[in-house]
């Protein structure tokens, strides 16, 4: 069986409620990239209510682009083969959304906020709203899910869970990684 690895595996692993919306086209192109937060460049881990573990790595391509692996860890600590992303973001409404594009050339959109230097929070766009709402979601225009998505920003279904995020390394992370977790 060939194996299928879309960019949404790294985030669908780690939510038990929805699904990220995967596209044939990005938000915005690459080359008009709005410049990411340079805190975003580093190791990341989140725990799963499972006890799993997502590792994801955001490593400089460009001012305007990241290369982003991810890999899971089950619970005997076993890490799967990093997957990669080309990772950029787009302004919608003066919120930057990240296209983050698979080696099949698909398209998760994510958000990741910021909480410090150690800690971010992802949210990614939500399957099921956008096939619920978004009648083109099966062959969307990149201007169309622009659009789509710029119409729902302030809609909380349009989103999925807050995902947190730490810093590898960090105290932050020591204590996720204690058996007490977080």
């Amino acid at each position: 069986m060939k194996k299928i690895v879309l960019p949404i595996l790294f985030l669908l692993m780690i939510l038990l409620t929805a699904c990220p919306y995967q596209s044939i086209v990005p938000l915005g192109s690459s080359d008009n990239a709005e410049k990411y937060d340079k805190l975003l460049v580093g190791e990341w881990s989140c725990k799963n209510d499972d006890g799993t573990f997502i590792e994801l790595t955001f490593s400089v391509e460009s001012k305007k682009t990241l290369h982003t692996y991810l890999a899971n860890i089950d619970k005997s600590k076993t890490k799967s083969q990093p997957e990669y992303f080309k990772t950029w973001a787009t302004n919608i409404s003066n919120n930057l959304i990240f296209n983050a594009q698979s080696k099949d050339s698909l398209f998760t959109f994510f958000k990741a906020e910021l909480a410090g230097n150690d800690k971010f929070y992802l949210t990614y766009v939500n399957e099921k709203f956008v096939k619920e709402n978004f009648p083109q979601h099966e062959n969307p225009s990149t201007e169309s899910i622009h659009q789509f998505i710029e119409k729902n920003l302030s809609n909380e279904s349009l989103f999925s869970n807050r995902l947190m995020f730490v810093r590898i390394g960090s105290s932050l992370h020591k204590l996720q990684q204690s058996k007490k977790g977080f």
